[in-house]
C-alpha cells in the first residue's frame, strides 16, 4: 500500500483479509481504530536497552548493509527513506546469509517474516537465527497460531543471553526461551565493511 493511502482504511484492508492474523481489528469501532493508530504512531522504530552485557538494540527489520549503528539511528532521527523501509522492512541480511554484523551496537535483535537462510529454502521455523551481532528472532508464531504449522513458534529471549544458548532453547509449548545469561560483556561480532583504499 502507498504512503498516502488513508491509515484506517489500511488497516480496515488488513482486517478483511486476516493478513498475518489482523482480523481482529475488523472488532473494533473505528474509534478504536484511530486510537490504535495514535499508539503505533507514538512508537519508535527502533530502540536502544542498556543490558547486564552491553549496548542491544530492537527493531523490525534490519540496519541496511554496509550501515553502522551510529549512521543508522541518524538516517531514522532524518526521516531518510530508505533508512526508514529498512528499519522496517528489510530482509536482505537474513536471505543473504550476511554475518557481517553491525559495528557500534553490541547485539540486535529483529523481527519481521520469518525468511529462508541464503542456502536453504525452508523458514527458519527452527529457531532464532544469529548473523554477526544480529539475532533474527522471528520463527513463525503467527503461524503456529493462525495454520498450527510445524515447527513455527514463539521465540523469546533474554537480552543477556549466553550467544552458545541460541542453539539449543528452552522450549515450552510453542514458546522458544533463550534465557541462560552470561556476565561478561557481549563478544565483537560485527565486522567492519571493507572499503577499497582511495588514490
Amino acid at each position: 500500500m502507498d504512503n498516502d493511502d488513508d491509515p484506517d482504511e489500511t488497516l480496515e484492508v488488513l482486517s478483511r483479509i486476516n493478513f498475518n492474523g489482523m482480523g481482529w481489528i475488523a472488532k473494533l469501532t473505528a474509534n478504536e481504530r484511530v486510537e490504535l493508530l495514535k499508539r503505533f504512531a507514538a512508537l519508535p522504530y527502533a530502540m536502544e536497552v542498556e543490558s547486564t552485557r552491553g549496548c542491544v538494540a530492537v527493531l523490525h527489520g534490519e540496519v541496511p548493509r554496509g550501515m553502522d549503528w551510529e549512521d543508522f539511528v541518524a538516517g531514522l532521527e532524518h526521516g531518510d527513506a530508505d533508512v526508514l523501509e529498512s528499519c522496517l522492512r528489510g530482509r536482505e541480511r537474513l536471505k543473504r546469509g550476511d554475518s557481517r554484523g553491525v559495528p557500534g551496537i553490541g547485539r540486535i535483535f529483529a523481527g519481521h517474516t520469518p525468511q529462508p537462510a541464503a542456502s536453504s529454502s525452508s523458514r527458519q521455523f527452527g529457531g532464532a537465527a544469529r548473523l554477526g551481532n544480529c539475532y533474527a528472532t522471528d520463527s513463525g508464531a503467527v503461524f503456529a497460531e493462525l495454520s498450527n504449522r510445524r515447527g513455527a513458534a514463539l521465540t523469546m529471549a533474554n537480552m543477556a543471553f549466553q550467544t552458545g544458548s541460541l542453539t539449543s532453547p528452552r522450549e515450552e509449548g510453542r514458546v522458544r526461551l533463550h534465557d541462560q545469561t552470561a556476565d561478561a560483556p557481549l563478544g565483537a561480532y560485527a565486522e567492519a565493511e571493507q572499503t577499497a583504499p582511495r588514490g
